[in-house]
């Protein structure tokens, strides 16, 4: 029931990044949203807008586009859309774009981000994670962190795949 709204690199340490076992803490909290959970609440949220004058410039690129407007927005698929932006950086070894100008048109241009214009040759499946988890659409996004993490383990076994035949 806890949301970031705001994933980026800037907002992510690897803690023992040479051990056998490194481990991922997240940060920059002030984006965060709890939903309010008890036998009196609604189960509203409450949250701060404006998500995108709370982080870095160099972070809004990792950002969902309803971020950038007032009003409800799902924070579960703001947090899904920035999990796929990190998985095209993490891939391609790039960030999604520049600016976020420049991602708005991309986002627009691919109906989501596509890896295949950074690397050639990547697999299905890691398209598919990427596109459909950056969707400008909410709507088409993944419904969960669960369906998200589905395609990314499905990207993985593609991975062990692929080196079981080199």
């Amino acid at each position: 029931k806890l949301t970031h709204r705001a994933l980026s690199p800037q907002s992510i340490v690897v803690m023992d990044p040479e051990s056998a076992a490194p481990h991922l803490k997240i940060f920059n909290w002030q984006t965060g949203l709890r939903e309010r959970e008890g036998p009196t609440s609604s189960g509203g949220v409450t949250a701060t807008e404006h998500i995108d004058r709370l982080v870095e410039d160099a972070a809004t690129v990792y950002l969902a586009p309803e971020s950038h407007s007032i009003g409800p927005n799902d924070p579960i698929a703001m947090d899904i859309f920035s999990l796929g932006t990190l998985t095209y950086r993490i891939f391609t070894g790039e960030p999604p774009a520049t600016t976020y100008l420049e991602l708005q048109q991309r986002l627009r241009e691919g109906n989501g981000l596509q890896v295949s214009s950074t690397i050639d040759g990547a697999s299905e499946s890691l398209r598919v994670l990427i596109a459909y988890s950056t969707c400008p659409k909410v709507e088409d996004r993944p419904e969960s962190i669960k369906d998200f993490l589905g395609f990314l383990h499905d990207v993985e076994n593609e991975l062990k795949i692929g080196r079981a035949h080199v």
